[in-house]
C-alpha cells in the first residue's frame, strides 16, 4: 500500500505546508541578501556596493566543488545515524521522537516525495547561504578582529549555530534544540574547513532527504509509528499548532 493511501494527508493541508515552507525560505533569503551585503562591506569597506550585489564575485569563489561533496553528506548522515542508534533505548529520546511524529513533522514526511525533496533542496540552498556564507562570514570577521583567529572562529561558529537553532524554533523540545544546534555546528565546521558554500548546501539537502526517506520507510513498516494515535492532519489549516 502506498504511503499516501496508508496515511493520507489532506490536500488543503499539503498546500498550506508547501506555501508556509516556501514563504519562510523567501523571508530567510531576503535576510541573507542583506547580511551578504553587510559581509561585503566588512570585507571591502564598500557598503553601498554590498547592497548592490557587490558580494556576488566573492560568493562565487565559495561555489567550489571538492571531494567533500561526497564526504560531507556521508559524514553527516553517519554521525546522526550513530547518535540515533546510541539513543534508541533512551526513553526521553524516544518520547521526543514520538512528539515530533505527532506534530507538524508527521505531516511534512507525508507530503508527495517530489514536493518534500524540492523543499529540502531549497532549504539547503537558502539556509546555507544565510547561516554559513553570510552570517558565519560576518561573525568570523568581527570576532577574529576582537579576540584572534581561533577564539573568534569558535565564537562565530557557536553564535551562528544558535541563531540557526532559533530560526528553527518551531522545534521547541529540548532534544530537538540540541539536534538542530549540533547540525548547525557540524555544517559550520564543514564550511570553515572547506570554505565551500556548495559543499554545505549539498550536505544539508542530502541529509534532509535521507532523513525524510528513512522516516517514510519507518512509517510504512512500523505499525506503531504514531504511538497508537491517528496520523496528524490539518494542523495548519485548523490552527492546531503554533508556528
Amino acid at each position: 500500500m502506498p504511503l499516501k493511501e496508508k496515511y493520507p494527508l489532506d490536500a488543503e493541508e499539503q498546500s498550506a505546508l508547501t506555501k508556509t515552507s516556501l514563504a519562510s525560505q523567501l523571508m530567510l533569503l531576503i535576510i541573507g541578501l542583506c547580511v551578504a551585503g553587510l559581509l561585503h562591506g566588512m570585507k571591502t569597506g564598500d557598503w553601498v556596493g554590498g547592497m548592490a550585489f557587490g558580494w556576488v564575485p566573492d560568493f562565487l569563489l565559495h561555489v567550489r566543488p571538492s571531494i567533500w561533496l561526497i564526504l560531507g553528506p556521508v559524514l553527516m548522515i553517519a554521525i546522526v545515524a550513530a547518535v540515533d542508534f546510541a539513543l534508541k533505548n533512551n526513553s526521553s529520546y524516544q518520547a521526543f521522537q514520538q512528539r515530533m511524529r505527532s506534530g507538524l513533522m508527521g505531516e511534512m514526511f507525508r507530503l508527495p516525495l517530489p514536493i518534500i525533496c524540492g523543499l529540502m533542496v531549497i532549504a539547503g540552498i537558502v539556509e546555507e547561504f544565510v547561516f554559513r556564507y553570510a552570517m558565519l562570514g560576518c561573525f568570523l570577521i568581527a570576532f577574529t578582529k576582537l579576540v584572534g583567529l581561533v577564539p573568534g572562529a569558535a565564537i562565530a561558529l557557536i553564535l551562528s549555530s544558535l541563531i540557526f537553532w532559533k530560526v528553527h524554533s518551531q522545534y521547541k523540545d529540548a532534544w530537538s534544540g540540541v539536534m538542530v544546534f549540533s547540525i548547525g555546528m557540524l555544517l559550520g565546521l564543514l564550511y570553515l574547513y572547506t570554505q565551500s558554500w556548495l559543499v554545505v548546501a549539498v550536505t544539508h539537502a542530502v541529509y534532509n532527504i535521507a532523513d525524510i526517506t528513512n522516516e517514510r520507510h519507518r512509517m510504512m513498516n512500523d505499525p506503531d509509528y504514531f504511538g497508537g494515535d491517528e496520523a496528524p492532519d490539518r494542523l495548519l489549516v485548523d490552527n492546531k499548532i503554533e508556528l
